[in-house]
């Protein structure tokens, strides 16, 4: 595990450590075996998508998608934000965040339905003369870390509720960080402490509270969604549930999770979704899947044959990009650029998936998508 270094944790906030456990086994993959055109005539797209691009002058750009079709003109979000150029930016549907992650802290909070959005920047007022600030933010707090500029042994974290307005300390460690990880009203933290274990730390942020210590040193992964922590180990897994303040005993599992370290989840129903990572060197790096947690196993749902079906349509795929899965629609969203036969220039664009990996519908975008926000 890497040793925390204050003014560039957040790589290890926004990633995560992929592991590759079952790497390459695909369970329970739901496709239709009788397809025989790779689409899906009778189904519509029935939601909206904001595509997110950064491009390397760091200035970034919105377009949205009605039904799949593009709604209006590509909009400057420095400019239409007043926001700075140097931020980094988390999603939570629909907001997204963007922050300066060091010193000059500022955050602004989008709201991609409405386009309205709340700049935060008098939320970090520390009672010691502080050194080396850092900053994360979800759509609700806004946590600062900080050394106290005469003891800089111990790092000092102040939470901010933006609802409320109101800042005060949240913790105090003298262990140097590994990750920190933040999701609206949930913080969690990890550390290698001296006997070299791997401890990870919760927060109910509304309170707060310490909510969950535990030692995580041999666990394969662990996340959050909603209201519970999911601890995935060698068979097992644990749950905690902010709920009731309780970790739950170790269940048997049928399959492991494949991810490592911590990874991005939703939870809907008993089905947690999440990005499966490809055995590499591959064209794909990851792709969408869900673990059952009531039946024990991972359904993964195979890109390869979408990218069978582009090539034998005359388009070649050059890079993937982002993925997300609306549950509730049972669609996948797939951002891709793709090179035409007999053509030299590059487009990016949007495909919508049913679950049987059919093609719904595909739509050429103006931007090269950072991240793609359902809503």
């Amino acid at each position: 595990m890497k040793k925390f270094l204050i003014l560039s944790f957040l790589i290890a906030f926004v990633g995560c450590d992929v592991g590759d456990d079952d790497a390459t086994t695909a369970t329970d993959t739901e496709q239709d075996s009788e397809d025989t055109n790779g689409e899906n005539p009778d189904r519509t797209v029935n939601f909206d998508l904001t595509v997110l691009s950064r491009p390397v002058n760091a200035v970034y750009s919105s377009v949205v998608l009605t039904e799949g079709e593009i709604q209006g003109p590509v909009l400057n979000l420095n400019e239409d934000m007043n926001m700075d150029t140097g931020v980094v930016f988390r999603s939570e549907p629909p907001n997204l965040i963007f922050y300066r992650p060091s010193f000059f802290n500022r955050v602004w909070v989008r709201d991609v339905r409405t386009g309205d959005s709340s700049p935060f920047n008098e939320f970090f007022q520390p009672e010691v003369d502080p050194v080396s600030i850092s900053t994360v933010a979800s759509s609700s707090h806004i946590v600062t870390f900080y050394r106290d500029r005469f003891n800089e042994d111990i790092y000092r974290m102040d939470s901010y509720n933006m609802a409320e307005g109101v800042e005060a300390p949240l913790y105090e460690t003298l262990e140097a960080l590994s990750t920190v990880h933040i999701d609206r009203n949930k913080f969690m933290l990890t550390y290698v402490d001296q006997d070299q274990r791997l401890i990870l730390e919760a927060f109910d942020l509304n309170s707060r509270t310490k909510v969950l210590e535990t030692d995580i040193t041999s666990l394969i992964g662990y996340t959050f969604s909603g209201d519970f922590i999911y601890l995935f180990g060698n068979g097992v897994v644990r749950i905690f549930d902010y709920n009731i303040g309780k970790l739950g005993s170790p269940q048997g599992i049928l399959e492991n999770i494949n991810r490592g370290g911590f990874f991005d989840t939703e939870l809907v129903g008993n089905r947690l979704y999440y990005r499966f990572a490809y055995a590499q060197p591959n064209l794909l790096i990851e792709g969408p899947a869900y673990y059952d947690l009531d039946q024990g196993a991972n359904t993964i749902f195979d890109l390869f044959t979408f990218v069978d079906y582009l090539e034998s349509n005359g388009q070649n795929l050059l890079n993937p990009g982002p993925i997300e899965i609306n549950s509730e629609e049972e669609v996948i969203v797939f951002a891709y650029s793709y090179i035409e036969a007999g053509n030299t220039e590059a487009q990016w664009a949007v495909a919508y998936l049913d679950y049987g990996l059919q093609l719904i519908k595909t739509t050429d975008i103006p931007i090269e998508p950072a991240a793609l926000v359902l809503h």
